[in-house]
């Protein structure tokens, strides 16, 4: 994905994710935006906990359960330097 400045751009990033000592293949949607020296990204992606041998929680008696999918996001800003 290649963002000129004052761009933003929209795509998919595949990378491997390691959780618990479990490393699998991760599709990652962002949007990246490039101002000057400042870059700024921000998306969300998908797991099942299950697929990285964690363990689902239940309480109450079963009565409330967690689930399985989890929806992570970030919003990371990056300032070059130098």
């Amino acid at each position: 994905m290649h963002a000129q400045n004052g761009q933003s751009r929209r795509g998919q990033c595949n990378g491997e994710l390691t959780l618990h000592a479990v490393t699998r293949d991760q599709v990652i949607s962002a949007r990246v935006l490039l101002q000057g020296t400042t870059l700024t990204a921000c998306g969300d992606f998908t797991l099942k906990q299950t697929d990285y041998g964690l363990r689902l929680v239940s309480a109450r008696g079963g009565a409330l359960k967690v689930k399985d999918e989890v929806k992570c996001s970030f919003h990371i800003l990056a300032q070059k330097t130098g």
